[in-house]
């Protein structure tokens, strides 16, 4: 009886909060015309797991395309790809996996990795989806936070050779058997499963596993898919902290789930069938969440260019797989646009962008518009909330769009306390695509997760009155120059919209006066030549006084993750050395 209870009170309150919505303009409302959006879903939550969805769409869709991979040559229908994905799954089983084993992957962007995704679900294992660029000390640190089991890599990544790091990081592979290991560093760690062409001392290849499910395993997997639940953890994903060690984020088959359900809704991909060009890295939730389990979802085809973002590889895979939509992050579009203006490719396939993982600038929604006519849908999301908050379809929509089905955000002030429209704060949101906490972590979880499910982003933004949010940046990233809060993002959209400058990115760099002063880097366009002068000329009246650059500084290049995300504390080390401060 008191659940029910719970039930209908709830119930009143979101039919409340609706309809006082319709009043939020009259001034006898204050309390709700503040910073809060709810956007009710038109959809009925999902139980599948992830292997279930695959199951579903071998189902629906059979001999249509699935998966393409062009630069390994394979293309795969989606009963093909139900086929493969039960055969490894069964593999795993038959390895000596057991539910809830951890199993990471250590690889850039290839068909395995796909494979392994949905896989390690059905067997009931956690995929713990690792960075290729990780180095020795990141890879011991994240296999034992998290106690993996097994771990998958690829043969290299650019000039990393991934057995040798292994071996720093457990040097007893060279001498041990297959499947054996007992390592003193990372003492979890049994399997080691490797993409290498040739054998390597102490692991299995992929290639191996994948022919070693047989009859008996593939009876036990279907034992183990019975007792998977929707809520049970599928994915653990690291943040990519700036400081101190990196977090493990858990999510379930119901939060990737829905949340993929929605965000393809928003899209539009329920009434065309997308082929998506999935240039960003798959262990990153961008591409996890929004990649082939949006495609699976709906039909569509997703298409990996290649290992790694490539502009070239993009565009011919664009042309020859007639892509529909790009995903990406701005970084990545800016290079292609450059490749676009250099060579001819036929891109009239090209329907939309969709852009996420970093403040979408008004210029390159211009030059995206006028140069390729596609739409553009610019996300917000992160990794704690399966990726999307929010999702914008320009120019029906603002900034970065209301809040996507079945999520709330609310902007509040330093002291918890929701601020009005049009005011800047944190950006919190309540979502059931939240994830399930950090791993093993619960003093974490508590500092973003509040008691009432309001998870803290530690993003500054603001709400206008149609519930479109606008990102600022991260409150980590606020200069405080002389006791005035200023906003990198404010400064980089104005040095976009010069002529010759091509990226922008702004910092804080130490002043002894001042404590802070403000620092923009710029990334000229080809056959430019502007001076720093010309550059504070350009900002005078169109921003404060006090947020003009003092020091400007002319870059060929910006440090950056493999998603494409700017690395602006590397970037600000860099201009402190460089202006000798």
């Amino acid at each position: 009886m008191l659940n029910w209870a719970k039930q209908i009170l709830k119930l009143k309150f979101n039919l409340s909060s609706n309809h006082f919505r319709n009043y939020s303009k009259d001034k006898s409302f204050n309390k709700i015309s503040a910073s809060y959006w709810h956007k009710p879903g038109g959809f009925t939550f999902s139980n599948a797991t992830l292997g279930d969805v695959v199951d579903a769409a071998a189902d629906k869709y059979g001999d249509d395309v699935a998966i393409s991979v062009p630069f390994q040559k394979i293309n795969k229908t989606f009963t093909q790809f139900k086929q493969e994905v039960d055969q490894l799954a069964a593999s795993f089983i038959g390895l000596g996996l057991q539910k809830n084993d951890r199993i990471a992957i250590w690889s850039p962007n290839n068909y395995e990795w796909l494979l392994t995704q949905f896989a390690a679900s059905k067997a009931g294992l956690i995929l713990v989806c690792l960075n290729p660029s990780y180095r020795a000390a990141e890879l011991q640190f994240s296999l034992n936070k998290v106690q993996c089991k097994a771990i998958i890599t690829a043969e290299r990544f650019k000039v990393l050779n991934f057995y040798n790091i292994l071996s720093e990081v457990v040097p007893e592979i060279s001498s041990s058997k297959p499947g054996q290991l007992c390592s003193q560093k990372v003492r979890s760690l049994q399997y080691v499963i490797t993409l290498a062409d040739k054998a390597l001392p102490g692991t299995y290849s992929f290639k191996e596993i994948f022919k070693n499910d047989g009859s008996e395993n593939t009876k036990l997997l279907h034992e183990r898919e019975r007792t998977i639940q929707f809520d049970n953890a599928t994915a653990i994903m690291f943040t990519s902290g700036t400081t101190g060690n990196p977090k493990a984020a858990a999510l379930s088959h119901f939060q990737l789930v829905n949340e993929a359900i929605s965000a393809g809704r928003k899209i539009g991909f329920v009434n065309e069938k997308p082929t998506i060009c999935l240039q960003v890295p798959l262990f990153h939730i961008f591409a996890y969440a929004l990649g082939p389990l949006v495609t699976i979802n709906f039909g569509g085809k997703c298409v990996i260019p290649s290992e790694f973002f490539h502009s070239p590889s993009s565009l011919e895979c664009i042309q020859n797989e007639k892509c529909t939509v790009v995903y990406g992050v701005p970084t990545m579009f800016f290079d292609m646009l450059k490749h676009i203006s250099e060579s001819n490719y036929d891109l009239k396939s090209w329907k939309q962008a969709v852009l996420g993982a970093a403040p979408i600038p008004d210029f390159l929604v211009q030059e995206l518009k006028n140069k390729l006519g596609v739409n553009i849908a610019n996300g917000y999301g992160i990794t704690e909330t399966s990726s999307g908050i929010c999702l914008a379809l320009y120019p029906a929509e603002k900034h970065s769009g209301k809040p996507i089905e079945h999520v709330e955000v609310k902007i509040v002030d330093n002291n918890g306390n929701i601020v009005p429209f049009n005011t800047k704060g944190e950006i919190l949101c309540r979502t059931p695509y939240a994830f399930l906490g950090y791993w093993e972590d619960k003093e974490k979880t508590d500092e973003v997760l509040d008691c009432c499910r309001w998870y803290h982003t530690g993003d500054v933004g603001s709400m206008d009155e149609e519930g479109n949010v606008c990102v600022t940046g991260r409150i980590k990233e606020l200069i405080i120059r002389g006791g005035e809060n200023i906003y990198p993002q404010e400064i980089e959209n104005l040095l976009l919209t010069h002529p010759a400058v091509f990226e922008v990115y702004v910092v804080g760099v130490p002043d002894v006066r001042m404590g802070e002063e403000i620092c923009a880097c710029i990334q000229l366009k080809p056959n430019q030549k502007i001076t720093e002068n010309d550059v504070k000329e350009y900002c005078k009246d169109k921003i404060s006084h006090f947020k003009i650059p003092k020091h400007i500084v002319f870059l060929e290049g910006f440090p950056k993750t493999e998603s494409g995300k700017i690395q602006k504390f590397k970037l600000q080390e860099q201009c402190t050395k460089l202006l000798k401060l």
